[in-house]
């Protein structure tokens, strides 16, 4: 759910600017909801029953798209 609710603020970050710019913040946001609302969907449906299937795909999906915030957002400052 605070994946959900970062999308929100990318999406609430990129309102004011116009072009391709408000246009990137709102396909980040996209991104970052679509993303948010696969691993809750995997969860409710695959982890919810113990599924290794779910566990997997969920830690597979997350960790792909932390660890690129990380090296995109938090190591450069």
């Amino acid at each position: 759910m605070f994946h959900v609710h970062v999308a929100y603020d990318i999406y609430r970050l990129g309102q004011p600017l116009t072009g391709i710019a408000q246009g990137r913040m709102n396909q980040l946001a996209a991104y970052m909801l679509t993303l948010s609302l696969f691993v809750i969907g995997v969860g409710l449906v695959l982890n919810w029953r113990n599924s290794w299937v779910g566990f997997w795909l969920n830690l597979c999906v997350t960790g792909w798209a932390d660890g690129v915030w990380v090296l995109v957002v938090v190591l450069p400052g």
